[in-house]
């Protein structure tokens, strides 16, 4: 876990973290007995795309996350709006019907706020992610 902290932390500072990422990704596929185990051990790749999704995903997360939750938490129009969709668990005076929409219509709100953010998706990570398509 260190090493990989210091390598992304030393490559990423010289703009050099795309380069690392490949062959670091690279090897991994290489040595790889099949497809099921890519990334799956404790490989210093595993460690590495691990590192950044932490560090940069972190800050873009919470970014775009915190002003929806916040709303969600604090409104009073979310204050009695209850997302349980357990059968099992709901209260009497509750509708599963009315809890599945109102848990979809959070859900694209959510999705939307994913989905427009993508000019503010860390470069890092998508250099983490067209490693990992390429």
């Amino acid at each position: 876990d260190e090493l990989a902290r210091v390598l992304v932390t030393l490559f990423d500072s010289r703009h050099l973290l795309y380069q690392l990422l490949w062959n670091m990704f690279s090897k991994e596929v290489e040595l790889a007995d099949s497809m099921q185990t890519l990334f799956r051990g404790n490989s210093l790749a595993s460690k590495i795309m691990t590192f950044c999704f932490k560090v940069y995903g972190a800050t873009y997360l919470q970014k775009l996350l915190d002003p929806l939750l916040r709303i969600v938490i604090t409104s009073s129009d979310w204050q009695h709006v209850s997302f349980e969709v357990d059968p099992t668990r709901l209260e009497q005076s509750e509708s599963l019907e009315e809890n599945q929409r109102n848990l979809l219509q959070m859900t694209e709100k959510f999705f939307h706020a994913i989905i427009s953010s993508s000019s503010e998706f860390p470069p890092q990570l998508r250099s983490v992610c067209h490693c990992l398509y390429q």
